[in-house]
């Protein structure tokens, strides 16, 4: 079949399974089974697609609720290519507010930069690879973290270390010039809204404890101080609907300068503050 009719009806059956932008994501399906880019698809449209086992395979995956990134297997963020699977959150553009924030501040600091919570390492990678900085990527599961090692190896090579534990229980002595983290900070009632696909990647990625949803960023503030430089950043994460509570929180730590800041939606998203010089 001509490559210009197998990617109509990989369209066709998107659509009619109900998912967003099927012209899209026909395109992405036809480039990772032919390696064509936008251009190329154009350009040889009556290229014979002589197997196409491996295009059916990935519709069928797709049509079932798995995510497009776990099946071609990389997600582009902050401009670069980023290897996910079923281990790590999907990185989100939201999150680049994040690493916006992270580079912005650390253009006029020097030292090393904490991404806690790391998963695939998106944040910290993003930050390191557009400052220069070394960064530690850090996280609870030993399967994430090989995927950040993996993405870092790719990125950044040589200025990343990976330490796994339960936040700061492995960072005891370490001071950052930087610490930024994208937690889990969904509570039950709003984790069981979300989409069918969404519940396709971590749970654990999801759910922050607390009723509010809030418990993993309060052990974040509390503990941070130990791990700052004097005048250094915190800049977390969160949902719209906590964000004045975790300025709040911010606040009522010694954080100075706390500020919200939108994502590219115009979504309150992560909240940042400065822990201050103790003398």
């Amino acid at each position: 079949m001509r490559l210009s009719d197998e990617k109509r009806l990989v369209m066709e059956k998107l659509s009619k399974k109900g998912i967003e932008n099927p012209s899209l994501e026909a395109f992405l399906l036809i480039e990772e089974l032919t390696g064509l880019d936008r251009t190329g698809q154009i350009l040889h449209s009556d290229m014979e697609i002589v197997d196409d086992s491996a295009l059916r395979s990935m519709l069928e995956r797709r049509l079932s609720g798995v995510p497009m990134a776990y099946i071609l297997g990389h997600r582009e963020f902050y401009g670069l290519d980023f290897i996910v699977n079923d281990d790590v959150l999907i990185p989100r553009p939201d999150t680049e507010t994040l690493v916006e924030e992270g580079i912005s501040f650390l253009r006029t600091r020097k030292g090393a930069v904490l991404d806690l919570c790391t998963g695939s390492g998106c944040v910290g990678i993003s930050v390191a690879k557009n400052t220069g900085l070394p960064v530690v990527l850090s996280d609870l599961s030993p399967r994430a973290l090989d995927v950040a090692r993996e993405n870092a190896e790719r990125h950044i090579p040589g200025r990343y270390e990976i330490v796994q534990g339960d936040l700061f229980s492995s960072l005891k002595g370490r001071r950052f010039a930087a610490i930024l983290s994208n937690p889990p900070y969904l509570n039950e009632e709003w984790y069981s809204l979300v989409s069918e696909e969404v519940r396709r990647e971590p749970r654990s990625a999801f759910l922050g404890f607390d009723s509010d949803g809030l418990g993993l960023i309060r052990r974040i503030v509390l503990e941070a101080g130990e791990y700052l430089e004097n005048n250094a950043l915190l800049a977390i994460e969160c949902d719209y609907r906590q964000t004045e509570e975790c300025a709040r929180l911010l606040e009522s730590s010694g954080f100075v300068d706390v500020g919200i800041l939108r994502d590219l939606s115009g979504l309150e998203r992560c909240v940042r503050g400065i822990y201050p010089d103790a003398t």
